[in-house]
């Protein structure tokens, strides 16, 4: 799977919840450059349960759309829309890919 194959199933995952597939294209020292998120994957898949609190009970976030997946090299680069408190919102996520797995994501 290329590195912009495995976006779609790391964001996926997480929006899902999905914790058996985040692992399979995550590395385990898997850093996260949002002060709001844990960095490395298992404090991250613990937090889990409050991005989904955030997507269902209170419908804060919604994430509805990848428009774009650019990629280049070892980074791929997602554009997406969705929802930020009730307001549409352009997403930004950038991810590092070694050895074919995600190592470093930032968003905006």
């Amino acid at each position: 799977m290329s590195a912009k194959e495995t976006v779609g199933t790391f964001l996926g995952a997480v929006l899902k919840g999905g914790i058996t597939t985040m692992r399979e294209p995550t590395n385990t020292d898997y850093i996260q450059h949002n002060p709001f998120i844990p960095t490395g994957l298992e404090p991250f898949i613990e937090m889990l349960p409050v991005l989904q609190n955030l997507t269902s009970q209170n419908n804060m976030f919604k994430y509805t759309k990848i428009h774009k997946v650019l990629g280049e090299g070892n980074f791929v680069l997602t554009v997406s829309e969705g929802e930020w408190n009730g307001k549409q919102q352009v997403f930004y996520d950038l991810l590092r890919f070694d050895n074919g797995k995600a190592v470093e994501h930032w968003d905006v």
